[in-house]
């Protein structure tokens, strides 16, 4: 089943568009007559790893590549001279 709305009408009703795309109806917004949006229920995902890689693919989020925190030389002493630079 397939309900049509103008945008006017599904600005007002919003939440009669939505208990109806809950049910599984597809609503169509139109403008002056001429379609524009398609509002459909979304199907939950399975698992989290299935919803990164579909955030992956949509481009929403994007894969950190190589470490985050730089390494640092660990040198003996940097503590107190340090403290020293403090003083």
């Amino acid at each position: 089943m397939v309900k049509h709305y103008s945008i006017f009408e599904a600005k007002t009703r919003l939440s009669e568009l939505l208990r109806y795309v809950k049910q599984g109806v597809e609503v169509i917004v139109t403008e002056r007559g001429a379609p524009v949006a398609r509002v459909t229920r979304l199907e939950p995902e399975k698992n989290l790893a299935s919803r990164i890689d579909n955030l992956k693919k949509q481009g929403s989020i994007i894969p950190r590549k190589g470490t985050f925190w730089p390494k640092f030389k660990k040198v003996k002493g940097a503590l107190e001279r340090f403290l020293k630079e403090r003083e």
